[in-house]
């Protein structure tokens, strides 16, 4: 005997044939409705096909072959509603800089007994296509962001688990990537170049103080991509390592901080 997947659809159910039967005696639990015997009654009734109700979560079907003189022992299948899997990770590519920003939202693959992709995003953001696939596009507005992107998985038996991937976006500044910030110039200044950059960017870092500087990448996520000290009047390279994308480098001294976005072709 076999079944397939009992998700609100009509599933089949079949076995083979018995010998010296005449007919077979199908029984299904409750919730659930025989439709059809593709193959007819008699000898050849071998087939059924079922469809379950929304409210259906488990029971057995059982079947047994029959003759003038008698039936046999029933064969028996327990069969259960199939929730979806949780989706598994989230990722994010910039698709679209300040200030018309978006970002494509992704899933590996669609989980084990899903049928579709229930996406919500943070205030702020708009879903522009993809909504029930494993992929949606998401515009944002130039004010800040912060929330979550969420995905659950579903089907006609039900939803999964929630998967959540943090968004934090700062306000846009101009509608263009900064390529140069400054706090006290006089004392304290950084510029990126090139920007943007299909390979290195350059650090120079122009500060009267003495101490260390601390200068980090970050992703768009302000989680720490990498992490290099400095002097003052040096000029670094950093983001060989570096995939596509939107990065925030992070110039750190004696409480003086500049922030520059970059983005890597």
């Amino acid at each position: 005997m076999s079944a397939t997947n009992p998700a609100g659809t009509i599933a089949a159910y079949s076995v083979r044939k018995a010998n010296g039967a005449s007919s077979y005696i199908w029984t299904v639990p409750t919730g659930a409705t025989i439709v059809s015997h593709p193959n007819g009654a008699g000898a050849d009734d071998t087939l059924v096909h079922v469809i379950f109700d929304a409210g259906f979560t488990a029971g057995t079907i059982s079947v047994a072959s029959s003759n003038g003189c008698g039936a046999s022992t029933p064969r028996t299948l327990n069969i259960t509603t199939l929730q979806p899997m949780a989706p598994g990770g989230i990722t994010a590519v910039e698709t679209g800089v300040c200030p018309s920003r978006s970002y494509t939202y992704s899933l590996a693959y669609l989980p084990i007994n899903a049928t579709g992709i229930n996406w919500a995003v943070p205030a702020g953001g708009t879903i522009l296509s993809g909504q029930g696939t494993t992929s949606i596009t998401v515009a944002y507005t130039d004010e800040a962001i912060s929330g979550n992107v969420t995905a659950v998985a579903v089907s006609n038996c039900g939803a999964s688990g929630t998967r959540k991937l943090s968004v934090k976006l700062p306000a846009c500044t101009g509608g263009k990537p900064v390529t140069k910030t400054a706090v006290a110039e006089s004392e304290f200044e950084v510029a990126v170049y090139p920007n943007p950059s299909q390979h290195l960017f350059n650090v120079k870092i122009k500060s009267r103080e003495t101490g260390k500087i601390q200068v980090r990448v970050l992703d768009v996520m302000g989680r720490e991509v990498s992490r290099k000290m400095a002097a003052g009047h040096e000029t670094i390279m950093l983001g060989s390592e570096l995939k596509a994308g939107t990065y925030f480098i992070e110039v750190v001294q004696n409480g003086k901080r500049s922030v520059t976005k970059v983005i890597r072709q």
